[in-house]
């Protein structure tokens, strides 16, 4: 079986939601969090299909639990989607995708779990909103900027979706999630340096004011300072997982998935 390869967006319009509601707080509750992460992940679940390689399923699944044991504060579900080229994403209330082609993408395991540790930052950190402040006339609408559709859309659709007066705070987020990710994956035994060697390989050199993350330089900077280095880098699994995935989708022998570079 070849699943048909697709760039998907995920419906990236439709998975910005801006609630018109008037609020007289800029907090959200973890109940509305969790609401609006199961709506969007039942969309996700209509344009991208599970991954049907249950190997794949669970090796993934053993990586999330193996991360998720050093986050007490989060309860995450991990689930593996079979088309696009993006990377982990994070939603409200503990979803996290990974999409299979991202294994094709990474280097070794330790990559893998860094960028799920990423999107799990997002989720703990509570990334998921960016509140304007208060109108005069008291709205404070809400949106979704996490994920995908916000940091790790590609540069057309960052622009066209992300407010200007976002961008500062969703490059933070990005910076807070990176570090998160580093020192979670750390913890959890994996090389802690596999984050900014994916960073430096796959984050274009080309950056400008409108663009959501920070500039590369300024994100493997922060990231310098990370301890816990030296830990598992990959394993036979994880090059047994890839052939999996290479297989199931059709990629020739010896090349990868397209790198987000490539947008």
């Amino acid at each position: 079986m070849i699943l048909r390869r697709r760039t998907y967006t995920f419906g990236m319009k439709r998975l910005i939601w801006v609630f018109g509601v008037s609020l007289m707080a800029q907090t959200v509750s973890l109940e509305k969090e969790r609401a609006l992460g199961a709506h969007m992940a039942a969309e996700i679940r209509k344009v991208s299909p599970p991954f049907p390689v249950p190997e794949v399923v669970a090796y993934v699944e053993r990586m999330g639990a193996r991360l998720a044991a050093f986050v007490p504060s989060g309860s995450f579900r991990f689930e593996v989607v079979g088309a696009g080229r993006a990377e982990p994403m994070g939603l409200p209330g503990g979803v996290v995708f990974v999409p299979a082609t991202f294994l094709l993408m990474a280097e070794d395991e330790a990559e893998v779990a860094a960028m799920m540790a990423h999107a799990m930052g997002h989720v703990a950190l509570r990334h998921g909103f960016v509140s304007l402040r208060a109108t005069k006339e008291g709205a404070i609408p809400l949106l979704f900027m996490g994920g995908w559709m916000g940091s790790h859309a590609s540069a057309e659709e960052r622009t066209a979706l992300i407010p200007a007066g976002f961008l500062g705070s969703v490059r933070s987020n990005e910076l807070e999630a990176d570090r998160f990710g580093a020192e979670l994956a750390g913890k959890a035994g994996y090389d802690a340096a596999a984050l900014a060697r994916y960073v430096q390989r796959v984050q274009p050199e080309d950056w400008n004011e409108h663009v959501a993350l920070p500039p590369k330089g300024e994100r493997l900077g922060a990231l310098a300072g990370v301890a816990g280095a030296g830990g598992e880098v990959s394993n036979s699994e994880f090059l047994r997982v890839r052939e999996m995935v290479r297989v199931m989708l059709g990629v020739p022998a010896g090349r990868k998935a397209p790198s987000l570079a490539g947008r």
